[in-house]
């Protein structure tokens, strides 16, 4: 079954080339409204755009935003502003090491991981620090509050997701030809951790 989220229409809105385009070396980004899409078209060993992502400024209201073939070891760290952001999708960002501290993004609702195929095994987590006239209270903080829908897809070094984004009241969960994760979350693989997303509704294993 597919996950059906506002990541496919923003797919769609870049296919059909809409909005204004603006072009970096080999890299394109497109942009209009609330909607960001960034593409780096260049061959491997080749990374202007790198660079180029990093010095863009997407306006802060932001609510879909799409990343592919991007050649960099991390993210930029204007991703992290945008506090409005409802759909994300990093598409064949081969390179990155370390995903990136999502969970800094309250109004996330769909997010979609693909094609990280090379280096990705970790996903960052969320600093937290307590001043010392927080030593003695206890708080609560709601992490991506909002989260839906999540879609990893080809990330076969992927070994685990973060404890906030399971704790999020996700409803669809599409995991596609991630063997670790199989491993650790699959109902049927007796998963160390199945129970972590047991009480998702839809979940969804795939090996093609």
């Amino acid at each position: 079954m597919e996950l059906l989220t506002k990541i496919d229409k923003i797919r769609q809105w870049g296919e059909l080339g809409l909005g204004r385009r603006r072009r970096y070396g080999g890299g394109e980004c497109r942009q209009s409204g609330h909607i960001f899409t960034f593409s780096d078209g260049l061959t491997d060993g080749i990374k202007p755009s790198v660079t180029t992502l990093a010095t863009l400024s997407p306006p802060s209201d932001l609510e879909y935003l799409s990343i592919s073939s991007y050649g960099g070891l991390d993210l930029p760290n204007w991703m992290m502003t945008l506090t409005r952001l409802q759909a994300l999708e990093l598409h064949d960002c081969a390179k990155l090491e370390v995903l990136p501290p999502l969970g800094r993004l309250p109004n996330l609702e769909s997010l979609v991981l693909r094609l990280m195929k090379k280096h990705a095994e970790e996903w960052d987590g969320i600093e937290r620090r307590v001043g010392a006239e927080d030593a003695n209270t206890t708080s609560i903080i709601s992490i991506m509050p909002q989260l839906r829908q999540l879609m990893i897809r080809e990330c076969p070094l992927l070994r685990a997701l973060p404890d906030y984004v399971l704790a999020a009241p996700l409803q669809e969960l599409e995991i596609i030809m991630c063997p670790n994760l199989r491993k650790r979350y699959g109902k049927e693989e007796m998963g160390e951790d199945w129970q972590k997303i047991s009480h998702i509704p839809k979940i969804y294993f795939y090996d093609t």
